[in-house]
C-alpha cells in the first residue's frame, strides 16, 4: 500500500498521507432504501437507475463506516493533507481511501457526502485544475449480481506517473435531485500501473461491490427470490461514448416528495 502514496497527485483532491484505519461507526447500514443514481450530478441521463447498495452510502458520518475490506480489496484511509481543497468544496463528509489487491493493483476509493451544490466537483474539472492531460471515455455499464449500474468514465494523465481511470456516479434519497436533501458522490479511481486497460477492469470490479440490485425506471422493484438466476451475469462492457444528455437538473428546484423507499422517477 505504501507505493500508492508515490502516485497519488493532486488530481485526487490533494497529496495525501496514509493513516491507521479508524473504527467502523456503530450504526446500523442502511442497504434497503432505493436510491437514485446516475452518472452526472447536474442533468438528468437516460443511464438513470434506482439501486440497493451493498453498503450504507447515504449521505451522513455512515459513509466513514463504509468497510476496509472489500471484496478481496484491502483498504486504509488517506488523509487530505492540501487545507485549500475544503474550502473549494465545502462538503460535510469526505471518505478518501486507498484499496490494494494481491496482485499489486492499486486505486482510490472516494465519497463526498453534503448538500451543497459545489461539494461536488466533476473529475474532469479537478484534473484540468491540476493541469493534467484529460481523456473522456464515455460511459460503463457495469453488470451487478441483480442488474446493471452505468458510471462515467474519465482518464487523469499524470505528467509524474501513471494515468488515473476514474469512475463516477452520484446517489440521492429522490428524484427530486435537490441537493438539500442530500447526496453522495461516488469515484473509483484505478492507477495504471499495470496498463490502463487492466486499471479500467480493476475499477469496475471494485465498483461492482458497492451495488446489490439496479432497475431502470419503470421496472419492477420487486427483489429476485434466492433460486432466481442473477440478472447480472453478463461481461462487463467496455466504455462507450457518453449517450446525448437529457435536460439540466435546476439546481434550485424545489424538492418534491417521494415514496419512503422507493423513489419516483420523473
Amino acid at each position: 500500500m505504501s507505493t500508492l502514496l508515490t502516485w497519488l497527485r493532486p488530481g485526487l483532491l490533494a497529496l495525501a498521507v496514509l493513516v491507521p484505519a479508524a473504527p467502523a461507526l456503530a450504526q446500523q447500514p442502511t442497504t434497503d432504501t432505493w436510491y437514485v443514481m446516475d452518472r452526472e450530478g447536474w442533468i438528468r441521463t437516460d443511464d438513470s437507475r434506482l439501486v440497493l447498495t451493498t453498503y450504507d452510502l447515504h449521505d451522513g458520518p455512515n459513509l466513514a463506516a463504509v468497510p476496509f475490506q472489500i471484496g478481496d480489496w484491502t483498504g486504509q484511509d488517506l488523509v487530505i493533507t492540501n487545507e485549500e481543497t475544503f474550502p473549494t468544496l465545502d462538503a460535510e463528509q469526505i471518505v478518501y481511501r486507498g484499496y490494494s489487491r494481491a496482485d499489486g493493483q492499486m486505486l482510490v476509493f472516494s465519497l463526498v457526502g453534503g448538500t451543497r451544490g459545489q461539494s461536488f466537483h466533476h473529475p474532469l474539472v479537478c484534473y484540468q485544475w491540476a493541469g493534467w492531460d484529460t481523456e473522456d471515455w464515455g460511459t460503463t455499464s457495469i453488470p451487478i449480481d441483480d442488474g446493471e449500474v452505468v458510471m462515467r468514465v474519465v482518464v487523469g494523465r499524470d505528467p509524474d506517473g501513471p494515468a488515473q481511470i476514474d469512475l463516477h456516479a452520484y446517489l440521492w434519497p429522490n428524484d427530486s435531485r435537490d441537493w438539500a436533501d442530500g447526496a453522495t458522490q461516488i469515484r473509483v479511481t484505478a492507477l495504471a500501473t499495470q496498463g490502463e486497460d487492466q486499471a479500467l477492469e480493476a475499477a469496475r470490479s471494485f465498483a461492482r461491490l458497492l451495488f446489490a440490485h439496479a432497475r431502470r425506471p419503470g421496472e419492477s422493484t420487486a427483489l429476485p427470490s434466492p433460486t432466481t438466476p442473477a440478472a447480472g451475469a453478463a461481461p462487463m462492457d467496455a466504455p462507450t461514448p457518453a449517450a446525448p444528455d437529457a435536460a439540466p437538473v435546476a439546481p434550485d428546484a424545489p424538492p418534491t416528495d417521494a415514496a419512503p423507499t422507493i423513489p419516483a422517477f420523473r
